[in-house]
């Protein structure tokens, strides 16, 4: 393994070959693209992808490469696209599903890895999680054991790993469990044994995808810290600040639903505790982070074994928002610039009962679900609306570990990492959470789920087709007031008459 030093990081990267697993997930097209566009001496970048029915390699790259990320590299330098290389592999399996030929092919090519391969499933099946969060990074070690250029290994975590603690720090922390022995545990018995056990082991960890990524981290801390490793924890992953492209986003996952859902006035309330800070971070924060943390491993490798650094990306301490306020942000973007397919008057209650909210659900999202099924199987179509309910409901319980736990994760690192970079490395590759500007960030949020998730092609600035449809939703919802009060006075008039009339007839003897 080679000991050098880079003074910048396209200097690292210049004639290097790098591995990125993940490759056609949203984190590793971001982190494609922005090598591919900065460091254009790069050689060739691996993209791990799992074998698709129906779809050969060169089908999947060809769609990779129309992919929107690379909208700006298709515009200025398109053959910088034919550095991407596909392998096919799964890494649910040993040897992460690779062939012989591949893998001899990455031992004697790869310099850099970028472990960004993972199931973000919340409550994925135990064996399912342990083998794509846990047992694949161990692949991925003993694989790099044998890369003779090896000279930095970045995997990535999340923020979450250790939720329980009150304020994470950028450390290892223990767990309990020997990760070799829950991947063997995993390996030996059946899926239906080892979800009985599953509260037991998973103990104070939320669910399936926080444990098998602490797991994922202490194997790390026990196994492989004779290699060159850093470690990055980014938080909830929204959609870009400015590059590829302003709101750029093309992944259906984390905040999107539900921002997507506010803005149509189908989702109208939350449970969260009170000011408790979302901590959101664009996805070119992240994938800059990601790779100039990839530099400094580099830089600080020496064969020697060594505690590797952790980073967190994130925006808890350093640039604060809450839930209401982004999400307040987000009535107030949907209001002013509504989308073309929204549905109801867009807004947003706020509880913190589990009972309120719940009842609150019912009225507003189940009772009128049932009634929309209704109403479709009465002109012969499928119902879906209470399933598509269920779904969403579901969805957000698996994440209220994260609005309803007041856990800061502490950062601090990144401004030594910066501070060790160039001043060009600095602009080129920023990662401070302090250029997000909320008010701006949540509308290009909104407008980037549109554009890239939605497929709208009108410049919400200047579309009318929303505005015209929540005018009429307006005075929808105006009119069904006025219906409401005038039936509860004219209920009450008519009260007042009977009572009335029956004292009326009523006659008083006194005695």
């Amino acid at each position: 393994m080679s000991i050098s030093k880079y003074s910048s990081i396209p200097e690292l990267y210049n004639g290097k070959n790098v591995l990125v697993t993940g490759g056609t997930g949203f984190l590793g097209k971001a982190i494609a693209e922005k090598l591919l566009r900065s460091c254009q001496g790069i050689e060739n970048i691996y993209l791990l992808v799992r074998p698709k029915k129906g779809k050969s390699v060169n089908d999947r790259l060809i769609e990779l490469k129309n992919s929107s990320v690379f909208d700006l590299i298709r515009e200025n330098n398109e053959e910088l696209l034919n550095k991407l290389v596909l392998i096919e592999g799964d890494i649910a399996c040993l040897e992460l599903g690779i062939s012989k030929a591949d893998q001899e092919l990455l031992c004697e090519k790869v310099s850099i890895i970028l472990n960004s391969a993972a199931t973000v499933t919340f409550n994925e099946p135990l064996k399912i999680a342990v083998f794509t969060n846990l047992r694949s990074l161990r692949e991925l070690i003993r694989l790099s054991r044998h890369m003779k250029l090896l000279e930095s290994f970045v995997h990535i975590s999340t923020s979450y790993s250790n939720w329980f603690e009150i304020n994470v720090e950028e450390e290892f922390y223990p767990i309990k469990y020997d990760p070799n022995a829950v991947i063997n545990m995993c390996e030996s018995f059946p899926e239906d044994a080892l979800e009985k056990f599953r509260p037991i082991l998973k103990g104070r960890h939320a669910n399936t995808y926080t444990f098998t990524k602490a797991l994922s981290e202490n194997l790390i801390y026990k196994d492989a810290q004779d290699l060159p490793f850093s470690i990055v924890r980014p938080s909830i992953i929204c959609s870009a600040l400015k590059e590829p492209k302003v709101g750029w986003i093309d992944s259906y996952a984390a905040l999107v639903p539900y921002t997507d859902s506010i803005q149509r006035g189908t989702f109208r309330s939350g449970r969260f505790l009170k000011n408790s800070i979302i901590d959101a971070i664009p996805i070119d924060l992240t994938t800059n982070l990601i790779i100039a943390a990839s530099w400094e491993a580099a830089n600080n490798y020496d064969s020697k074994p060594r505690i590797p650094k952790i980073y967190h990306s994130s925006t808890a301490t350093s640039n604060t928002i809450s839930w209401k306020q982004m999400f307040n942000l987000t009535v107030e973007t949907a209001r002013k610039y509504p989308p073309n397919n929204i549905y109801w008057w867009p807004q947003m209650r706020i509880y913190k009962s589990k009972r309120a909210f719940d009842f609150d659900q019912f009225l507003t999202n189940r009772v009128p679900a049932y009634f929309m099924d209704l109403y479709s199987t009465i002109l012969g179509r499928k119902p879906k609306a209470l399933k598509m309910y269920q779904t969403f409901q579901q969805q957000f319980e698996e994440a209220q570990f994260v609005a309803m736990n007041p856990v800061k994760i502490l950062s601090g690192k990144y401004k030594d990492l910066q501070n060790s970079m160039t001043k060009s490395d600095q602009a080129e590759f920023y990662f401070d959470p302090k250029l997000i500007k909320w008010q701006q960030y949540t509308q290009d949020f909104c407008f980037g789920i549109r554009k890239y998730i939605r497929k709208e092609r009108e410049d919400p600035l200047e579309s009318t087709i929303g505005k015209k449809k929540l005018k009429n939703i307006k005075m929808t919802r105006l009119s069904m007031r006025a219906l409401t009060v005038g039936g509860i006075l004219y209920g009450c008039v008519k009260v007042g008459q009977y009572i009335k009339k029956e004292n009326n007839k009523t006659e008083f003897y006194l005695c």
